[in-house]
């Protein structure tokens, strides 16, 4: 099953990067937005819920989880440096800390952006 999330993943990735070749990935363009980011947003939202609900599941399987607030709770007690977590892009000079507001008990500003194209 991990192997198929992986195949996912690295088909998001190939996605992302075909994109670039019309909007450069840099912190300027992070306003930008087209269809195909929405496309992309709502694929990669999706795979992180299923993830992310797998992850939690793994931690604690007699517990049932409903929203993200569930896998923070779950995900930080059991790995409470997982919000400090760093993705280096080193191809376009970024760092990124997705899951940086974890820390104070929020929701990242990518996944209220995914909730908010989904609903």
């Amino acid at each position: 099953m991990i192997c198929t999330h992986w195949q996912y993943l690295i088909t998001l990735d190939d996605d992302l990067h075909k994109v670039s070749r019309f909007i450069e990935i840099d912190e300027k363009n992070f306003t930008t937005f087209s269809i195909e980011f929405v496309r992309i947003l709502l694929a990669a939202g999706s795979e992180i819920d299923v993830v992310a609900k797998i992850l939690c599941n793994s931690i604690n399987s007699t517990k049932s989880y409903g929203n993200i607030g569930d896998y923070r709770n779950t995900i930080v007690n059991k790995y409470p440096k997982f919000p400090t977590m760093v993705i280096d892009v080193p191809q376009y000079e970024i760092q990124l800390t997705p899951w940086e507001n974890w820390a104070s008990g929020m929701n990242p500003d990518w996944w209220e952006a995914y909730n908010n194209v989904k609903h």
